[in-house]
């Protein structure tokens, strides 16, 4: 990435009022991790989703937590004409430190997987794959919280929510901006 495009993105996490981290979040690593959750895919297209006011009260609603960003990172992945998956990163903080997470769903906006990409909290309290694979095959739905059909992951509550968080707001921006449910 060249130096311009980092502060212009920098520019935009600071007036958006959106959390980033200054280094790149490895472009190439989230679409190598698209591709091969997709093997039968053409390409994947990098894209820029930037909610209405109306939108990101609509996606609080649906997702049923507060100040939502409005600007997300999406990737589209392609077979042929149609749109098989989404990949969305999210950049959040936990306790003092930043976790990115991928999020990857069907075309259909199910979960497909949730993969960290980065954690800069200590080890300990990162979330096991063990754990976040019980988000696949999920959609928004009442069930989709912790204690309900999401267990807590034990001396990692804070690691928990905010994983839970970010799938929940991820699947209401799809349902806003793609799905039209």
């Amino acid at each position: 990435m060249t130096t311009q495009r980092r502060w212009v993105g920098l520019w935009l996490c600071i007036s958006l009022g959106t959390p980033c981290l200054v280094r790149a979040q490895a472009p190439d690593r989230v679409e190598e991790i698209l591709r091969r959750v997709f093997p039968l895919a053409a390409k994947v297209e990098k894209r820029f989703v930037y909610l209405t006011r109306d939108q990101q009260a609509e996606v609080e609603k649906r997702a049923r937590v507060r100040s939502v960003p409005r600007l997300y990172r999406f990737y589209e992945v392609w077979q042929g004409s149609a749109v098989i998956g989404y990949g969305v990163t999210d950049t959040h903080v936990l306790r003092t430190h930043h976790e990115t997470l991928l999020i990857v769903l069907d075309g259909d906006g199910r979960v497909r997987q949730v993969e960290v990409l980065a954690f800069e909290e200590p080890p300990d309290y990162q979330p096991s794959d063990r754990w976040l694979q019980r988000f696949q095959g999920r959609t928004l739905d009442d069930r989709l919280w912790l204690g309900r059909d999401v267990p807590n992951i034990t001396g990692a509550t804070i690691t928990a929510t905010a994983v839970l968080r970010s799938v929940r707001t991820v699947l209401a921006v799809w349902q806003v901006v793609y799905g039209g449910v």
